[in-house]
């Protein structure tokens, strides 16, 4: 099982670094390895702080950068941190991929999470048996969205997105499942149940 774990940190650790313009017959330091694996299995404080001394002081530009890039969209952009993650970018002096709209969303007053137990129960359809579909309230209309548990940001359609009142924020572009970039548009609801 020791291995299996090396194993999968190391694929995970290069494919993060592949996104930072690592150079075949690059090695990796026990410092990004250990860092990668405490995020890859929650241990979230002790992997921001590995991430955060990696990022000072890898002698790697690549690990730098790729701690980097990992610590900010994973610890801060994510969760909804906007300021820490702006201010953090600031300090790393570093062109962060969702600087601009992290800058829009600190800006919007934030995200209210009420629950009334430790879990949640939403009915649901198998649509096509492939895909889990559920409806709720945004902005108070109801909207059918199908849940994906792997997904890392929340897609509704144009029509859905009118219907309901979702503020337009900004104008932008996302990748597709075809990996074609097309236009798209970020947006908030003040309400999603």
């Amino acid at each position: 099982m020791k291995r299996l774990t090396a194993t999968l940190v190391t694929s995970i650790a290069t494919i993060s670094l592949a996104s930072a313009a690592a150079s075949p017959g690059d090695t990796l330091s026990k410092a990004y390895l250990d860092a990668t694996s405490h995020w890859l299995f929650g241990r979230t404080k002790l992997a921001e702080r590995s991430l955060r001394q990696v990022a000072a002081q890898s002698v790697s530009t690549v690990e730098q950068a790729s701690a980097k890039e990992l610590l900010l969209d994973e610890f801060y952009f994510r969760p909804g941190k906007y300021r820490q993650y702006l201010h953090l970018a600031d300090s790393l002096n570093f062109g962060a991929n969702f600087y601009g709209t992290a800058k829009l969303l600190a800006q919007q007053p934030p995200l209210q999470i009420n629950l009334t137990g430790d879990s949640l129960q939403l009915p649901f359809k198998l649509k096509n048996k492939a895909h889990v579909v559920v409806t709720v309230l945004m902005n108070g209309k109801p909207v059918r969205l199908a849940v994906d548990t792997g997904a890392q940001l929340t897609g509704i359609s144009n029509r859905a997105a009118q219907k309901s009142g979702v503020k337009k924020l900004v104008d932008t572009e996302i990748e597709n499942y075809n990996q074609k970039t097309v236009p798209a548009w970020l947006g908030l609801a003040d309400s999603l149940r």
